[in-house]
């Protein structure tokens, strides 16, 4: 493997989990995200193949290999470079919001109390604000709402649709309907995201080339 990242969406995610961190040696760098991973009280089906990758044989699918700290990190720069300057707004916004970070504070009870870093949330309001008017029966804030529920990784950060029923009016149906319908729309957006990001990165060699099957 001569690519930094195996795919497209390793190089998002990773870039985004090693932008958010404190520079550090490759190898510490590997274990920082492993243990990121770990710490994720859920992980999606893409996520566990990742851990599963970098558990068992990491050189296969991230090539950190003779980088220094600074040259990993400005390889996630590049990553993220390219988000901000090769794709639409809301396609910014959708990548930003599905490969952004959590962080989180301890209350005096000792309870975790998590929440979106700063960038993620304001990635989730832009698209809230860009896909409301598809959605009038939806406020701008039920919106904001109901995308954070989609793109939440942790459960304590979800909200029911009956609790946005409770604060913003209306009947908790009117969001049940409109959640599947506002996940298919998000999951165009992201699918085009990849398709325009993955012919770059390919040509600058940060992901592999992806294989076309022969007919």
């Amino acid at each position: 493997m001569d690519a930094v990242f195996k795919d497209t969406r390793q190089a998002l995610h990773v870039s985004f989990l090693v932008l958010s961190q404190e520079p550090r040696q490759p190898s510490a760098m590997m274990k920082a995200i492993i243990q990121a991973l770990e710490a994720l009280p859920e992980l999606t089906t893409r996520q566990e193949q990742w851990l599963e990758q970098l558990r068992g044989e990491a050189s296969s699918t991230l090539n950190f290999g003779g980088l220094t700290s600074d040259e990993v990190r400005a390889q996630c720069a590049a990553v993220i470079s390219a988000v901000r300057t090769k794709l639409h707004h809301a396609e910014q916004w959708e990548v930003t919001a599905r490969f952004g970070q959590n962080d989180f504070t301890v209350d005096d009870d000792g309870v975790r109390r998590h929440f979106f870093l700063k960038e993620r949330s304001e990635a989730i309001q832009a698209l809230a604000g860009w896909l409301q008017p598809s959605f009038p029966a939806v406020s701008t804030l039920a919106m904001d709402c109901l995308l954070a529920k989609l793109f939440a990784n942790h459960a304590k950060m979800e909200i029911s649709f009956r609790d946005l029923a409770k604060s913003f009016g209306g009947n908790h149906m009117t969001y049940a309907r409109a959640f599947p319908v506002i996940k298919a729309r998000i999951i165009e957006i992201d699918e085009n995201a990849i398709q325009r990001l993955r012919p770059y990165f390919e040509r600058t060699g940060l992901v592999e080339k992806e294989e076309v099957a022969e007919a």
